[in-house]
């Protein structure tokens, strides 16, 4: 789910920011409290809130070997699994406030000198956006982001087989509808009445897919997946999804999903979401660190997540590499 996950405001140019679980947004003004504030202003304010996502800031730290907190790139909001750049020139609600995404929010040489460190060229069209306030209210941390289009419609999540609605969700975030959902009585007729074998059916898929259980085990991966390791079907029952791609952090002694690099880890936290809700996760970013023969590399993909049973199936879509 795209989400808020840290609030900051900062009084005054120069002056730290300081961290909020809510903050009132006034259309046309900005947030109360914030340097960007305008009380009284002819006309729209364009820099009302600046946004920045985790993904992002974890990339720059990554390429700068830091480990700058998100509060230092002095953005006023901090989002998860979301593009943000993918939301300029729309509008988009986060919880009930209209936002529109004006332009980029590139690096600057001020925050450079904050920094003390050579982050333009790792946040270079990464970083974030400036909006305009179009209706106001409160913007609380874990509120989710959606756009204006998505959230006027309702959206549902259908079984690829039948067209059945699996999921419904007109309250809070609604995931965007995907092909990739199967219900129960699908399930069962698939691998029971006409015979499927798992791995038939995991190869059929388009994209990259592994079947994972509530211990974080892989159960199966299909041909689009395997080929993506360079390992064999046979290989990969037990392992984790880290073992099996070659995850920098999963070579570390307490293996893959135990590290501290794991708790921001997109696809665990798509599996353990998945598991505990049965909600899936829809076309998550995800910028995973590899260990491959030619050196480690950076692959950037998108995870979603279904529940079937017990079990979780991961589909990984858009898989590119990036340059380190």
């Amino acid at each position: 789910m795209a989400e808020v996950i840290k609030i900051y405001t900062s009084p005054a140019s120069g002056e730290e920011t300081v961290e909020k679980s809510v903050v009132v947004a006034h259309a046309g003004r900005g947030l109360v409290g914030d340097r960007y504030y305008r009380e009284n202003i002819d006309g729209d304010n364009r820099n009302a809130i600046t946004l920045q996502s985790i993904e992002a800031i974890e990339a720059c730290n990554r390429q700068l070997n830091s480990d700058f907190a998100p509060s230092a790139f002095r953005r006023n909001l901090i989002t998860r699994g979301i593009e943000l750049n993918e939301l300029l020139g729309r509008k988009f609600y986060v919880g009930d406030v209209l936002l529109y995404a004006w332009e980029l929010c590139q690096p600057c040489d001020y925050l450079q000198r904050m920094l003390n460190a050579d982050v333009l060229p790792g946040l270079l069209d990464r970083g974030g956006l400036r909006a305009e306030i179009l209706e106001g209210g409160e913007i609380k941390t874990g509120m989710p982001i959606l756009l204006a289009e998505d959230k006027e419609s309702q959206t549902r999540v259908v079984c690829a087989w039948c067209s059945k609605i699996l999921k419904v969700d007109s309250a809070e975030a609604r995931p965007r509808p995907i092909s990739h959902g199967i219900c129960q009585d699908c399930s069962k007729k698939v691998f029971t009445e006409m015979a499927t074998p798992m791995q038939e059916f995991l190869d059929s898929f388009a994209a990259p897919v592994i079947v994972v259980d509530k211990e974080f085990n892989v159960l199966a991966a299909g041909k689009k997946a395997l080929i993506l390791a360079g390992i064999d079907a046979g290989q990969v029952r037990g392992l984790r999804c880290g073992d099996i791609f070659g995850c920098i952090h999963a070579r570390k002694e307490e293996g893959c999903g135990n590290t501290t690099n794991c708790l921001n880890c997109v696809m665990f936290d798509a599996i353990k979401h998945t598991h505990k809700t049965g909600m899936p996760r829809v076309r998550i970013p995800a910028y995973p660190d590899l260990n491959c023969t030619s050196g480690d590399k950076r692959i950037r993909y998108h995870v979603s997540s279904e529940k079937i049973g017990e079990l979780v199936v991961l589909i990984l879509e858009y898989v590119e590499e990036e340059d380190r």
